[in-house]
């Protein structure tokens, strides 16, 4: 599933979006994580140029900080159609999640809305990666569960599409009763 990490991930930084600093910013309890969450950003729009994801992803954080009252960005990192991974609250880092999975997951979001659009194979395969480097430096565990935000909240994320393609994936797992 993974390809060899012979090198390192091209991870657009946060001072490359502007991130404004966040309000506290609590590391994981467990460490390394034991679950990774996937998201879709239900933004109407998907980015398939750097500029467009580099706005997105500035207004997702204003919008998560000012209007959701988070302490930052929700995600620990964003991938957009532009092929690019963007640094969101970064390794070792809680994401936005409920609360049973903030301490001990890593979150991963897809800008676009997955109900409407399919994730294309750049976009896949850059997830696959970053979870490929998350083992590789320690900060996911090789026998981590992959999850869609759906299963731990009553929500559509990370859209149909999106979904649909990680349960097919080897580590996700239905932890529905």
């Amino acid at each position: 599933m993974f390809l060899p990490f012979c090198f390192m991930l091209n991870i657009t930084g946060r001072e490359d979006w502007y991130a404004e600093s966040p309000k506290i910013k609590p590391k994981l309890i467990i460490s390394p994580a034991e679950f990774v969450v996937i998201h879709h950003t239900e933004y109407p729009l998907s980015c398939h140029f750097e500029t467009n994801c580099l706005r997105i992803i500035k207004s997702l954080q204003k919008h998560h900080m000012y209007k959701e009252g988070y302490d930052d960005i929700a995600y620990n990192f964003l991938i957009g159609f532009d092929g690019h991974i963007y640094e969101g609250r970064g390794w070792g880092v809680q994401a936005h999640h409920p609360s049973a999975y903030k301490f001990n997951s890593i979150g991963i979001a897809c800008l676009g809305n997955f109900d409407d659009v399919k994730p294309d194979a750049i976009m896949l395969q850059n997830i696959e990666n970053l979870i490929g480097e998350a083992i590789a430096q320690g900060y996911l565990q090789s026998d981590y569960i992959l999850l869609g935000h759906r299963q731990i909240k009553t929500t559509s994320c990370p859209g149909e599409n999106l979904y649909n393609e990680i349960k097919t994936w080897s580590n996700w797992f239905d932890i529905r009763p």
